[in-house]
């Protein structure tokens, strides 16, 4: 039979609910209101900064697989490098 072990995240967690560990006061507690309505606010940021970017600038957008936005290439440019 295999003993038992106990993780150091069990363990700080019966540590808290027992009343071992004092919380520190110097750390505030947000309130999950307040922290969702931090999260919205930045992806509706992000979101409204990215689509106003790709309005200006439509080859901007980022291909799939890609981690950069990838620029066409002028037409015929395949070509010309082909016959040089």
């Amino acid at each position: 039979m295999a003993a038992a072990v106990t993780s150091p995240l069990r363990a700080f967690l019966h540590a808290e609910s027992a009343g071992w560990i004092v919380p520190d006061q110097r750390v505030p507690e947000i309130s999950t209101p307040i922290s969702l309505a931090v999260i919205a606010l930045v992806l509706t940021v992000v979101t409204v900064a990215s689509l106003i970017k790709t309005r200006r600038d439509p080859t901007a957008k980022a291909h799939p697989g890609s981690l950069r936005a990838h620029h066409p290439k002028p037409a015929g440019s395949d070509q010309e490098a082909s016959h040089s």
